[in-house]
């Protein structure tokens, strides 16, 4: 395959060879997936045949032919005619959009329901056979977790009654009512934030200097215009620029100068300090101490009760350090195999759970057991 690139990227010194016009700037002719190929050239019969020959060029020295009945050829903004000689060249079968990769729809819009139905009825013919209806209240809890993005006590998927419970209520601990479900949502803001990291440091990959080229064009994306021309998911993308600036800019979710999934989650975890800046509490001070701004390195465990009850669990006479310090520590401190390890990550884990609890139970009940 790197004879193949080689030869298509000889097309960028070609005076008589057109890029297509969002590749023009990067000189990309095609892209490989695997076992996939994608080529790009502007839509005139020249253009089109001078990259067909190349990949003609690679089948007769490889060896490797490929089939034309499962390939096809997406034209757009040009005559219907220029189209007629496209394809009387090539004579590949012509594709529609969104075409598809890996059975997924690939748009530059927001995906409709027309689109998504054929996903969701494959989900619904899931849940409706046999099997799953003879599944046990937790058979179908851990249905839920891994497949399901819908669920209904009763088994049943038609919408002949209301659900028992809210799915708000479904990703709350157990503790609390709730069933444990993960919180999709509130997930996917780490994730989407993670592709943001790299728009804005110019990761070195190549959809990033596409967006950066054809879109930022180096400008800062605080206060960054989306204009009509970007696609949806792009403008979803940049607007969650406000979330970091929320949370405190960048420093507050990078570890090592890369940007943390784990440090952005703990962000977004509802402590005083957050609900302040989102203007639901009028105060941020610890409700356990009453001395300091509560925050989750605070909470876990700077804050004087939780760094006791931490100081007394694993009997050590260092002044506990804030939580991802504590982490790294538990983390290193446990790579040993042993049943001594096993205790202390199950102790850290307990301390965390216990600390939050009593200071949820401090908040709404105005309890609190200290140590």
């Amino acid at each position: 395959m790197k004879y193949l690139s080689r030869s298509l990227m000889q097309l960028e010194n070609d005076p008589y060879f057109n890029f297509h016009p969002r590749c023009e700037r990067l000189s990309i002719t095609h892209m490989l997936f695997v076992d996939d190929l994608l080529m790009f050239s502007r839509t005139d019969p020249i253009s089109t045949a001078m990259l067909f020959q190349k990949f003609r060029l690679f089948s007769r020295a490889s060896g490797f032919e490929a089939n034309l009945d499962k390939s096809n050829v997406y034209i757009c903004g040009t005559l219907a005619t220029t189209q007629g000689k496209i394809m009387s060249t090539l004579n590949i079968p012509a594709g529609e959009f969104p075409f598809r990769y890996l059975g997924v729809p690939l748009s530059t819009k927001k995906l409709s329901y027309i689109r998504c139905k054929p996903l969701i009825d494959k989900v619904l013919a899931i849940a409706k056979s046999r099997t799953v209806r003879h599944l046990s209240y937790a058979g179908r809890l851990q249905l839920v977790k891994t497949i399901l993005l819908s669920y209904r006590p009763s088994g049943d998927t038609a919408a002949s009654k209301k659900a028992l419970i809210s799915w708000a209520d479904m990703g709350l601990p157990r503790s609390t009512g709730g069933w444990n479900i993960k919180n999709m949502e509130l997930c996917n803001k780490p994730a989407v934030c993670k592709l943001l990291w790299a728009i804005t440091h110019k990761i070195d990959k190549l959809w990033v200097r596409l967006v950066d080229s054809y879109y930022v064009k180096g400008r800062s994306l605080v206060g960054f215009q989306c204009t009509s021309a970007m696609s949806w998911s792009l403008k979803k993308i940049i607007g969650f620029m406000d979330l970091i600036v929320s949370v405190g800019g960048w420093s507050a979710v990078l570890k090592h100068g890369k940007f943390s999934i784990t440090l952005m989650y703990q962000q977004l975890l509802p402590t005083l300090d957050k609900l302040l800046k989102w203007g639901v509490v009028s105060s941020a001070t610890c409700p356990v101490c009453h001395i300091c701004v509560e925050s989750v390195d605070h909470l876990l465990f700077k804050c004087y009760t939780s760094g006791v009850v931490w100081q007394q669990v694993l009997q050590f006479r260092r002044c506990p350090g804030g939580f991802v310090d504590e982490l790294n520590w538990i983390r290193k401190s446990c790579k040993r195999s042993g049943n001594r390890h096993k205790l202390m990550i199950m102790f850290f884990a307990e301390s965390v759970y216990s600390q939050w609890m009593n200071r949820n139970d401090m908040i709404y009940n105005q309890h609190y057991n200290t140590p």
